[in-house]
């Protein structure tokens, strides 16, 4: 799911008398990009280049995450500038502070390029991308 938004702090113009595609987040969930660790992160007009968590020893070995859903959002050069765990099926994150903390670390130092981002050059230039992906922290 992506939705272009724009607006000064990131927050989204919505036109008078519609909702703004900002509260669509059930939806956009449904549509949610894959992330498996290893693996590439791309859907036809944005391929994303991805950076591994960095867990400690001990989080590796005790911890036990659930699966997670981020929302992101790209500038138009493609770098990330908001990372945010979304609530679903009553939870934020994976359950662990010890691997969500890395985790959106790790996706801050994300970068994206594509069709979809080229779009936005022509547009506002606090246009930002907006994209949802689904972590899957166990196979």
């Amino acid at each position: 799911m992506i939705q272009q938004s724009a607006g000064a702090g990131g927050q989204p113009r919505a036109i008078p008398g519609e909702k703004s595609d900002e509260e669509s987040v059930a939806t956009a969930i449904r549509n949610a990009m894959e992330y498996r660790p290893g693996r590439p992160v791309a859907r036809e007009g944005l391929q994303v280049k991805t950076v591994l968590p960095r867990w400690s020893a001990t989080t590796r070995v005790v911890a036990r995450p659930e699966n997670a859903i981020v929302r992101i959002e790209f500038s138009r050069s493609g770098r990330v500038i908001m990372a945010e765990f979304v609530k679903h099926d009553g939870k934020v994150g994976t359950g662990y502070k010890d691997v969500d903390g890395p985790l959106l670390d790790a996706v801050y130092r994300w970068t994206a390029k594509g069709k979809d981002l080229e779009a936005l050059l022509g547009t506002d230039p606090d246009a930002t991308l907006c994209v949802v992906i689904r972590f899957y922290m166990r196979s």
